[in-house]
């Protein structure tokens, strides 16, 4: 994703230090039942080869991308990029990013909760509960 796309949260910041405390409550509760010598490492995950002839999805996106881009670079001097606000950092919202970027705008991802992606989908289970992910 481009590095011009920057994802707001739209909480209050009342409800984010709640949630935070909430967080860190089951964190350390979880934390405290394990061992001590364990630890999360972030980092970079490989990026997957999707560049093949027969993704027509991923050419399609491509070819977008490259026009919008031609686009931008062929009006030159005279664009002036535009600060353009998405409401939403689901999958549409953030393609929408993806594309004002690659058109040498300035996306500006508004979202409610601390996560970007959305809810692809939710099921519930034999007890009842609801599963999204």
């Amino acid at each position: 994703m481009s590095a011009a796309i920057r994802a707001v949260s739209t909480l209050p910041s009342s409800t984010t230090r709640t949630l935070s405390r909430q967080k860190r409550h089951r964190h350390h509760h979880r934390r405290s039942a394990r061992s001590s010598s364990l630890r999360a490492v972030a980092g970079d995950f490989p990026t997957p080869d999707l560049d093949k002839p027969g993704n027509a999805n991923y050419q399609e996106a491509k070819a977008l991308s490259a026009k919008l881009a031609g686009n931008a670079a062929s009006v030159g001097a005279s664009h002036e990029p535009k600060r353009v606000v998405v409401v939403g950092g689901g999958l549409a919202g953030l393609s929408c990013a993806k594309y004002l970027a690659d058109a040498g705008h300035v996306p500006v991802v508004l979202e409610r909760g601390d996560v970007l992606g959305g809810k692809v989908s939710a099921w519930q289970d034999k007890d009842g509960g609801w599963i999204e992910t």
